[in-house]
């Protein structure tokens, strides 16, 4: 299996709702792990888009996994990766068609069985056991708080009002 350097994901999708998309990959450390989180804006409901999402620096995997978790409806055309192989048999860049099942057009809303409550419901006891009469209350080791206490301000700026990320690079082993 082929060691990836994957640059961009691309989805084609329609959706009344904003979602985020979730990148994982096996490399570094051989177990599929999470390497990137995607901010995916909300398209039209009625007109498929298609949009591009630049991956961090240096993303490599040979086993990747795209999860895509809306916070509406969603509609998944089609989703790719713009990668391409390292090492022994090198490619130049070219997508790759990652595998997505297409919502059919006559899709609907599902029942599911849960019994509805009815109108004569009742409370329930709870199998939980008294509270035995002879209880004691505990005091727990804490020193008291001495009468001279004051309030330590510590060191850390305040966040700024649009902060400047830095993109840090992981070596690999």
């Amino acid at each position: 299996m082929e060691t990836r350097l994957l640059r961009k994901l691309e989805l084609t999708y329609t959706s009344g709702a904003a979602s985020t998309a979730t990148l994982e990959t096996d490399l570094p450390g051989g177990v599929l792990a999470l390497r990137q989180t995607i901010a995916v804006p909300a398209a039209q409901a009625s007109t498929a888009v298609t949009r591009e999402f630049v991956l961090g620096p240096n993303l490599r995997g040979r086993l990747v996994r795209v999860t895509l978790s809306p916070a509406g409806q969603l509609r998944l055309h089609g989703a790719r990766l713009w990668n391409k192989i390292l090492g022994g048999q090198a490619s130049e860049w070219h997508w790759v068609p990652l595998p997505v099942v297409d919502t059919p057009d006559a899709w609907g809303a599902m029942r599911l069985p849960i019994t509805p409550t009815p109108d004569e419901w009742s409370m329930m006891r709870l199998p939980i056991e008294a509270t035995p009469d002879g209880w004691q209350a505990m005091r727990l080791p804490i020193d008291p708080t001495p009468d001279g206490w004051q309030t330590l301000k510590l060191p850390v700026p305040p966040t700024a009002q649009q902060p400047r990320w830095s993109e840090i690079p992981v070596d690999e082993p």
